[in-house]
């Protein structure tokens, strides 16, 4: 929620978090569950990854029913059954860039069961929070792809927020606290806590269904949806936020 008040601080700290993830990356690890609750300040500046625990070589297998992770944060094709590769690592950076903008975890509003997967593996993200920087909202799609063969390196990370970083820059004398009444809800099935995802089979099944009944040939592009059904599917989830936010206003 500071990131949101303090817009200039997510330039540094994305800065941190993708040379510490090209560390990883160099070294052919993949770190499999990287989410904003892995994440450490030393300074409102500095930021460093943690919780190596489920980090792996690059070149290991997983299995379809060893998939762990904060949900929101994993990429479609690993809650396919695919491995996980140091794009996957890519795609969970860029939910991560979207919530420095917005202030809250990505689909706090919704259950993080499996009709969320199903709508991540067809193309769903978060929306884009107005006021963004058209820079920063292009480079963020490209973490997301649905095709990880199109999202940047984590090098190329380093070197657009080193950019960033002397454009927008970090003032600690024009820091803005954030306002008492802020506060974070969630729905009450969304975890945000590490844990077995084992949708996997069912949600292939559930995308050749989809294909099939469209008399097409099976892909993953098969089941993205159009932007329209994005747009559609992007109110929905942030008109049920409102209502769960009315009602909290409401019991309290």
């Amino acid at each position: 929620m500071t990131k949101k008040y303090n817009p200039n601080d997510k330039y540094g700290n994305l800065y941190y978090i993708s040379k510490a993830l090209n560390s990883l990356h160099k070294c052919n690890l993949i770190h499999r569950d990287l989410h904003s609750g892995n994440l450490l300040l030393s300074t409102d500046m500095f930021t460093h990854i943690s919780d190596l625990g489920l980090s792996q070589p690059a070149d290991g297998s997983t299995k379809p029913d060893e998939i762990y992770g904060v949900l929101p944060y994993i990429a479609p094709e690993v809650l396919r059954g695919n491995p996980y590769t140091k794009a996957s690592d890519i795609y969970s950076f860029g939910i991560i860039m979207w919530e420095m903008t917005s202030g809250v975890p990505a689909f706090s509003n919704v259950p993080h069961e499996f009709e969320l997967c199903y709508d991540i593996c067809r193309g769903l993200r978060p929306r884009i929070v107005e006021g963004t920087e058209v820079e920063y909202v292009n480079l963020m799609k490209r973490c997301w792809d649905g095709d990880p063969e199109n999202r940047p390196t984590s090098l190329e990370l380093i070197e657009y927020f080193k950019k960033w970083r002397h454009i927008y820059k970090f003032n600690y004398l024009e820091r803005v606290n954030v306002p008492v009444n802020e506060l974070i809800r969630h729905h009450p099935k969304a975890c945000y806590t590490s844990r077995r995802i084992g949708y996997s089979a069912k949600l292939n099944e559930m995308l050749l269904r989809q294909s099939n009944h469209h008399n097409r040939f099976d892909s993953q592009a098969d089941c993205i949806l159009t932007p329209e059904d994005i747009e559609n599917a992007q109110t929905e989830y942030f008109s049920m936020n409102q209502m769960m936010n009315i009602e909290n206003i409401e019991n309290n």
